[in-house]
């Protein structure tokens, strides 16, 4: 196995058994460990196309808009 000068240079003792660095934390106890992130369900079918068809309309909207605001602010210094 080479090594690099990327690679954490760790005593024999502390390889797991396939030569790879086993965590250097000590294990916490069961209630000291973070919960679990909670179970978020994915958007599917025709959630998801609302959503998206809803996200591309805004930007959309959102650079009319903003051209139009353009062009009325030019408009409006070159008279």
């Amino acid at each position: 196995m080479t090594h690099t000068l990327t690679d954490p240079v760790s005593p024999p003792s502390a390889r797991g058994e396939h030569g790879v660095a086993r965590d250097a934390r000590p294990a916490l106890p069961p209630d000291l460990l973070p919960p679990p992130h909670p179970h978020v369900p994915k958007m599917r079918g025709l959630t998801l196309v609302v959503v998206w068809v809803g996200l591309a309309l805004a930007a959309w909207a959102i650079v009319a808009g903003l051209g139009y605001g353009l062009y009325a602010l030019i408009l409006a210094l070159l008279d």
